[in-house]
């Protein structure tokens, strides 16, 4: 036998190695990844539901269903808005005014609790909070998700506009459609349905306090933005500030919904329109009532449509503009110089500088047969006026750019008007 000469033995040896190197970093597991965990794909993605109560009442413990289930359940039961039969939102218009066409492939939310859930039917609920993974909160009431009313079948999208929703899609991997609804309930990102059987009314308000005669000295606020245009300095009133028992939103606990009714403007038809939006204790104890912004590296920028409702991590479309009031529990928050645009036109438009104080108050629920009022004059002195009174009361703007309530031979410029109990 023929010895193997020493070199060529290092060579198999050397070869050996090398394929056993290349071997090695050839695994289809990253090297971090010891115990074999896969990554989560869209279909693991999930949304639970909360809150959710059966047929007797009874509280059901949260249920978290995967996005392959929903997908499983538009097989037998989908729900598809086409060309031909479009979703609209009913506040979104075109340049023309025409209602914007959306095109969606979903199942709709009542299919989805009566096959994998014990829920109760959906009427049994008074609101719907829907939670997206980018911060936004928005609340369903009965009235926008009820069909058996004037409401509309929830859609859970898998489909928007032609886009197959994925986690990295502009839509996120699931979002609300509320056909014929307006569009703040159209919640992308979606990740939680919290239910409730309470039903959401606007507050009956005891408390009335004007927006311009609140001291910002003792509530005022500011916070700042910075963008890739320049930073956002932006000013108005803290609500945090005015929570508290001593304070001007009395009274207010974390279990409390905020009504906000804006007069909003429409831009494809220039018109505008009454808007009303609900919002969670957890955001509007971290919004601002903003009345006033600049921009430092553009100094003809300022915030318009003012008042308006926003805050530092409120994230895109959560803000509100246009603000006529924000009521809680028992007290509500009024600007004077959105509800003299939204009351004093008359049915063909025109307008004289005053509007029907009882209009504002069947709004805010303080207008009630043989009711009541303490008027707080801007210098804290009061008068009582009756229900006779102000169902004749008017609303104007004076000289210095108060507002003034009259009534018979009676003007007073006031700051606040109280229920007396």
């Amino acid at each position: 036998m023929k010895k193997i000469k020493p070199i060529v033995l290092f060579g198999v040896i050397l070869a050996l190695i090398l394929s056993m190197m290349l071997f090695s970093g050839c695994k289809d597991t990253p090297e971090n990844n010891t115990n074999d965990v896969k990554p989560i794909t869209d279909d693991d993605y999930t949304l639970t539901l909360s809150g959710l109560q059966d047929a007797e009442g009874n509280l059901l413990e949260d249920i978290v269903i995967k996005k392959s289930t929903i997908k499983t359940l538009y097989e037998t039961k989908p729900a598809i808005f086409d060309e031909e039969n479009p979703a609209v939102a009913s506040d979104k218009q075109d340049d023309d005014g025409n209602l914007i066409p959306h095109t969606v492939k979903g199942v709709y939310l009542e299919d989805l609790l009566a096959d994998y859930t014990e829920s109760a039917p959906i009427n049994v609920y008074g609101s719907l909070t829907l939670y997206a993974t980018d911060g936004y909160v928005a609340v369903a009431t009965d009235e926008v998700f009820d069909s058996d009313g004037r409401g509309s079948k929830m859609v859970i999208a898998l489909e928007f506009d032609g886009e197959v929703l994925t986690t990295k899609s502009s839509n996120g991997a699931l979002r609300t459609i509320f056909h014929d609804q307006v569009a703040n309930t159209w919640v992308k990102y979606l990740y939680k349905i919290e239910f409730s059987t309470e039903l959401l009314k606007t507050p009956t308000v005891y408390s009335l306090y004007s927006l311009d005669e609140i001291d910002v000295t003792t509530y005022g606020g500011q916070y700042t933005k910075e963008e890739s245009d320049g930073t956002y300095t932006y000013y108005g009133l803290d609500i945090s500030k005015m929570i508290g028992p001593s304070n001007i939103l009395k009274g207010v606990q974390e279990i409390d919904k905020m009504s906000v009714v804006a007069w909003d403007y429409i831009s494809g038809s220039d018109t505008y329109r009454e808007y009303q939006k609900w919002a969670t204790y957890d955001i509007y104890s971290n919004a601002y009532i903003l009345t006033s912004g600049v921009c430092d590296a553009d100094a003809t920028w300022a915030l318009t449509r003012t008042p308006v409702l926003n805050g530092p991590e409120f994230p895109d479309g959560m803000s509100v503009k246009n603000v006529l009031s924000v009521s809680v529990f028992h007290s509500a928050i009024v600007s004077f110089d959105t509800a003299m645009k939204r009351y004093d036109p008359d049915a063909d438009g025109k307008t004289d500088g005053s509007f029907n104080m009882k209009d504002l108050l069947i709004l805010l629920n303080m207008f009630k047969l043989d009711t009541q009022y303490s008027v707080t004059k801007t210098n804290n002195s009061k008068v009582n006026v009756s229900y006779a009174q102000m169902l004749g009361a008017k609303v104007t703007k004076n000289d210095d750019g108060k507002y003034v309530l009259n009534y018979g031979d009676t003007s007073i410029v006031f700051k606040a008007i109280d229920v007396v109990i």
